[in-house]
């Protein structure tokens, strides 16, 4: 049996970001977002067709973990 991870909740010891497209039909989206998961309106190809929309969400994302990692 097979189970979608978009259907399942899970724990990694690392911090990291989910970014979904709103018109995907790869994966499947939680039915309940969580702090980690970010949407975006594109399909499977959001990073090459909505490039200007996940940089919105993984710049900044980098930039706190790299100032994260500087006052450790």
């Amino acid at each position: 049996m097979v189970i979608p991870m978009g259907a399942m909740s899970f724990s990694v010891p690392v911090p990291f970001s989910l970014i979904w497209g709103d018109m995907d039909i790869v994966p499947i989206k939680p039915r309940k977002p969580a702090r980690h998961d970010y949407f975006v309106h594109a399909n499977h190809a959001a990073p090459m067709l909505a490039a200007d929309k996940i940089s919105e969400i993984v710049i900044p994302f980098l930039k706190y973990q790299e100032n994260d990692l500087l006052t450790d």
